[in-house]
């Protein structure tokens, strides 16, 4: 087994679950177990990680995906509907560069919206674009490894 350098661990809790493994292939909310999540965090404000494995995707010059942390004071997220953390996954067409595609991504958080105060429901909603896109990617809220 070999040891991973500069990578904070997280335990996954099936409560703050955001998505399950399996590819998407256009844009959309998560899902668990093929149904809509939504994770209620209370009206207070959460300092957390939003964690996402990403699985496996495809990879070409039109691809690009874009995995959202949306917070909301309304559970349908019909509205007020605020990003609090994303990680992207592109290939960059100029100069070669790209961005990291497989592995863990952790992007501290909190749930407080562009109003000011703090949003109870929260939900993962990926921006895909491209030809062909595909991405098979998990995700989840966990607990700040830092204090």
């Amino acid at each position: 087994m070999s040891v991973k350098r500069n990578q904070l661990d997280a335990t996954m809790d099936a409560a703050t679950q955001l998505k399950d493994a399996g590819a998407a292939i256009a844009s959309g909310a998560g899902t668990v177990g093929g149904a809509a999540r939504v994770v209620n965090v209370g009206p207070a404000i959460l300092s957390a990680v939003f964690t996402v494995d990403i699985i496996a995707q495809t990879i070409d010059a039109t691809a690009a995906y874009d995995i959202r942390l949306q917070a909301s004071s309304d559970p349908s997220f019909a509205t007020d509907v605020t990003i609090v953390a994303n990680v992207q996954s592109v290939l960059v067409a100029t100069g070669g560069e790209d961005r990291p595609g497989i592995g863990r991504r952790s992007v501290p958080f909190n749930n407080i919206g562009e109003d000011g105060a703090p949003k109870a429901y929260l939900r993962v909603y990926h921006q895909i674009a491209g030809t062909t896109p595909s991405i098979n990617y998990a995700a989840m809220i966990t607990q700040n490894p830092l204090p």
